[in-house]
């Protein structure tokens, strides 16, 4: 989480939810121009976390005088993004993301218990069959489709604003009314993917499974497929 004063604001990023595009935003609310000049979104994102992330646990901060926000998404459309992203991390988990910061299986072990089938169907069968008997440790659900509600912990966390994603320039006005947030009114979306149908990826029994398996996503953002 990140936790910032003047204005007090406490932001809880999840992956696949916006999170760059608000990364981009609040470090033009804390930096001044000539401190991000140059960096790209990568080291922007890692200058916020250093000074401004929280690395004891949340449950035990006192945000009663926060304006307390996350991003929500879609459970159907969310996982079909990280299918992506575990597409763009092939072959082999090359990547400089590390695992044991992530508290995962690595992806080169995602990869092989997935028998190194790749399609949609398959990663489904990953999610809520494979990983879910795979995981020791302590270890979770990697972030990229580790159910939002978990990240969340609305149970211990009383949150201001829950936003979706899908329509997150109608929340700025709020944002700043409530949150003294001083954002755009059409925030800059980063890393945004080409345009796909995340239903066209879904057969009526993926539809199923996944809003069973995020039944808490789903009642989050009171979300349909």
């Amino acid at each position: 989480m990140l936790v910032f004063n003047n204005p007090n604001i406490a932001y809880r990023p999840i992956c696949k939810c916006g999170t760059n595009t608000m990364y981009d935003a609040l470090s033009k609310l804390f930096y001044n121009a000539a401190e991000l000049e140059g960096l790209p979104p990568t080291d922007v994102r890692n200058k916020l976390d250093e000074d401004f992330g929280i690395k004891r646990p949340i449950q035990k901060i006192d945000l009663t005088k926060y304006f307390v926000f996350a991003i929500i998404r879609n459970p159907w459309s969310r996982l079909v993004s990280a299918h992506k992203e575990l597409l763009r991390m092939h072959p082999w988990g090359n990547t400089t993301i590390d695992p044991k910061w992530l508290n995962c299986l690595p992806f080169k072990e995602t990869y092989n218990l997935m028998s190194g089938s790749f399609e949609f169907t398959d990663f489904v069968d990953y999610v809520i069959n494979i990983e879910p008997n795979e995981k020791r440790d302590g270890l979770k659900s990697s972030p990229y489709w580790i159910k939002q509600a978990e990240v969340l912990d609305i149970t211990h966390i009383n949150y201001n604003l829950l936003a979706k994603i899908e329509t997150i320039d109608d929340y700025t006005s709020r944002m700043q009314q409530e949150g003294n947030i001083k954002l755009p009114k059409k925030l800059s979306k980063l890393h945004a993917s080409e345009p796909y149908e995340y239903k066209s990826y879904y057969t009526t029994k993926m539809v199923d499974l996944v809003g069973q398996h995020y039944e808490d996503d789903v009642r989050l953002g009171d979300y349909e497929f």
